[in-house]
């Protein structure tokens, strides 16, 4: 009998000391699996064009960047909250908008129109005419905030501890070619997942190649797969495409293509053999920026120590490129308020002047009194 129990127990501890096994050599795996499979592609994958606020911020698959809303952050960060924008828990957004990567130093003027201020109607009629003027354009995101309650001009906000403020920025910009490309066949494009059919394309074909190739400088060419070039503009742009660069944020990305171009020392110039050939672009899409409004993030403090919150951030980018050039409009707002709730409530303060103090005259412009007092017993003093 007991031979039989202890050839059973034998059996249980052989069966749970297998059944850990495999549950250990399936850990491991899956572990392997996760490893190899991140370490192909370190950019997570997206379905659709996601817009991120700075050349920081991780990106995906599918992503585009423009300065605009860095800009208008910029503002609101420098000209009313004055000083760096926290939420509690910090975003990892803010934080690297805060740094303030991209700024008016890093653009020409002439490409973009911002302006900022109390939320009122001489406000929106300011923007609406500003990008009239400069650009003859319409803004598409400005209708988006809701002006009804807001007064006509800063006099509505007089009597209020609570205020409302509009950053705007506009960026729109066209560049042409020194000579247009080839329209190229409809090929074939090879995606980090997916072949994709019948795209469009420019570049070089069987025109004037000299003149073509003028516009074109090689930044670097160490393979098929990791090579960039610079595609020069009237207006002075320089548009620069490259493949092969590892990185999960733009910023990284431009980095590596930077250095790669500065140890490069082969030939710059393309040559009679060699190809070109860039897909058209023509994006339109508009981002939501709810991570960082009230609803989600909360609120943060200004200088002053006012309860601040974002109610709308909105980032749009229309991108076009051909082989004529290419055309780029980008709008940002971000509609905030500083509430005057509890910690914005002026704390009263008595000003009274019923124990012992001083009392001094002195004439304007002067530097020392011509009367002083100490005043102790005020039986004295009256």
């Amino acid at each position: 009998m007991d031979k039989e129990v202890n050839k059973k127990s034998k059996k249980i501890i052989i069966i749970y000391t297998l059944l850990i096994i495999l549950v250990i050599v399936a850990v491991i795996f899956a572990i392997f699996s996760f490893i190899y499979t991140n370490s192909k592609s370190s950019i997570r994958q997206s379905d659709e064009i996601e817009v991120v606020p700075t050349l920081d911020d991780e990106i995906y698959s599918n992503s585009a960047w423009c300065g605009t809303f860095q800009l208008v952050w910029n503002d609101m960060q420098d000209k009313v909250v004055k000083k760096d924008i926290v939420f509690k828990p910090q975003i990892q957004f803010a934080e690297n908008l805060n740094k303030q990567t991209f700024t008016e130093n890093d653009i020409s003027d002439d490409y973009y129109f911002k302006t900022y201020g109390l939320k009122t109607l001489d406000l929106k009629e300011s923007i609406e005419s500003g990008v009239k003027e400069k650009f003859n354009k319409e803004s598409s995101i400005i209708n988006n905030i809701d002006w009804s309650d807001a007064p006509q001009s800063d006099d509505g906000y007089e009597n209020s501890i609570d205020k409302e403020y509009i950053f705007y920025t506009m960026l729109h910009k066209k560049f042409t070619y020194y000579f247009a490309f080839d329209e190229l066949e409809n090929d074939s494009f090879r995606g980090s997942k997916e072949k994709y059919n019948d795209v469009k394309y420019f570049g070089i074909g069987d025109s004037n190649f000299k003149a073509l190739s003028s516009q074109v400088e090689v930044l670097y060419y160490n393979s098929k797969n990791d090579l960039a070039v610079q595609i020069s503009t009237k207006e002075g742009d320089n548009i620069i495409l490259a493949k092969g660069n590892n990185g999960n944020n733009f910023s990284g990305i431009f980095e590596n293509i930077k250095n790669k171009s500065e140890n490069y020392s082969g030939e710059k110039e393309l040559a009679y053999v060699d190809t070109l050939k860039i897909p058209n672009i023509n994006i339109d899409v508009e981002k939501n920026y709810d991570e960082l409004c009230k609803n989600s993030a909360g609120t943060f403090e200004d200088y002053a120590g006012n309860t601040c919150s974002i109610n709308q951030a909105i980032q749009t980018i229309e991108l076009s490129l051909d082989k004529e050039g290419g055309e780029i409009t980008s709008e940002a707002s971000i509609w905030f308020d500083t509430s005057g709730a509890s910690e914005s409530t002026p704390k009263e303060r008595n000003f009274d002047f019923n124990s012992t103090f001083n009392l001094f005259l002195v004439e304007e412009g002067k530097d020392k009194p011509y009367l002083a007092l100490n005043v102790d017993d005020i039986t004295l003093f009256q």
